[in-house]
């Protein structure tokens, strides 16, 4: 071997020592316990690290061993359909036994049991306080959707029928075969109320839309007097008679009121004559304003109670409030025709004054003529108070 050989192989011995050392002295920090190592040591480290055993831990996957098809099927039959529904969710299969359209209908005890009421089944709302193990015929149709209802036993009280909680849920549990059968009864019927919620909701805008088009103010009369007609045709001619019941009132210096039943007759179905309206709500205006209408007719119909027992029967009473009344505008409206102390007189006891002169030509007391005075039945010489 020559010199220059032996200083060639010296020369590469140098070299590699020194690239190893250049290594050693390189450091690198750990991705999961932040810890900074030489590059021999961070080897390793990698290999024992515990931050990175401890995160291989958190992020491993379980498996479940099924055997076939027909083993994981059985096994899935032992679920609840709330179960399946959460399990579909998760895994994103798609299980024929699985009906997740019904799981809304459930409660959260996972089992399955329909939500009767307060958001709970039966046996959840069981545990809780106020508690009631019977419920009435309604809730009996509505949330248990029972059908045939007399086959049921029943408790009848006074003013109700209540019926036992466990046989209403053991009957449809017999009647529709299983939990979820009954499920289905109780979905068709939420289904069914949402559809007609929806079509009553629909119709019901159609119909403001509607009454707004026809004349200003007409759609607040109707609502202030809860009238739930739709029919179109009755509606607007129940419009045209509001505005000529309006103008006419405005005529006298009067505006329609919402408590009138007589304004509300002619309206809504065309009871009477506008004429005859409106001389009744000016009278009736004139009386309250400047008169003691109201507290004279209490006194004399207390007055009758006392005098017949303190008891009527429905149709007689309405019959002798109604005589009281007339009998009392009509003392009232003579007694302004003989003195009106510069006020303006209702029309319609205006057009009285003909009559209430030719009794007083006559000779006769105006009051012992005031119901002829008053109305025009009769005659002078036959009327009697």
């Amino acid at each position: 071997m020559t010199n220059d050989s032996h200083d060639h192989g010296a020369t590469s011995s140098f070299e590699r020592k020194q690239h190893l050392d250049g290594i050693s002295h390189q450091s690198s920090t750990c991705t999961y316990c932040k810890k900074t190592f030489e590059i021999p040591a961070f080897s390793r480290h990698q290999n024992r690290c515990k931050a990175k055993k401890g995160n291989n831990k958190h992020c491993q996957t379980l498996t479940f061993c099924i055997l076939n098809d027909s083993v994981f099927q059985h096994i899935l039959s032992f679920l609840t359909n709330q179960t399946l529904t959460k399990l579909q969710m998760i895994t994103g299969h798609r299980y024929p036994d699985c009906k997740p359209q019904l799981a809304r209908y459930c409660c959260k005890c996972e089992n399955d049991n329909p939500v009767i009421l307060r958001g709970l089944c039966r046996e959840c709302e069981a545990t809780t306080e106020g508690y009631e193990p019977l419920v009435s015929k309604k809730v009996a149709k509505e949330r248990y959707c029972v059908k045939d209802i007399l086959a049921i036993p029943c408790q009848d009280r006074r003013s109700n029928t209540l019926y036992d909680r466990v046989a209403l849920e053991n009957h449809m549990l017999a009647s529709c075969g299983s939990k979820l059968r009954w499920l289905r009864v109780i979905a068709k019927r939420g289904i069914y109320r949402k559809q007609q919620e929806t079509a009553t909701q629909r119709r019901e805008y159609e119909r403001r839309l509607f009454l707004e088009s026809l004349t200003k103010g007409f759609s607040s009369y109707v609502e202030s007097v809860s009238w739930k007609e739709t029919n179109e045709d009755k509606l607007e001619s129940a419009g045209s008679r509001f505005v000529v019941l309006s103008g006419a009132l405005e005529t006298r210096g009067l505006r329609l009121r919402v408590d009138s039943y007589i304004c509300k007759e002619f309206i809504l179905w065309g009871y009477g004559y506008v004429s005859d309206v409106v001389d009744t709500m000016e009278e009736m205006n004139f009386l309250f304003t400047h008169t003691d209408y109201e507290q004279l007719c209490a006194q004399r119909i207390n007055a009758l109670q006392d005098e017949w027992g303190g008891w009527f029967r429905r149709e007689l009473m309405n019959d002798v409030v109604q005589k009281c009344r007339e009998k009392l505008k009509a003392q009232l409206c003579i007694d302004f025709l003989v003195e009106s102390r510069g006020i303006v007189l209702p029309q319609k006891w205006e057009s009285c004054r003909p009559r209430f002169e030719e009794v007083t030509s006559l000779g006769i007391e105006p009051k012992l003529q005031a119901l002829y005075i008053y109305s025009g039945v009769g005659c002078p010489q036959t009327s009697q108070m």
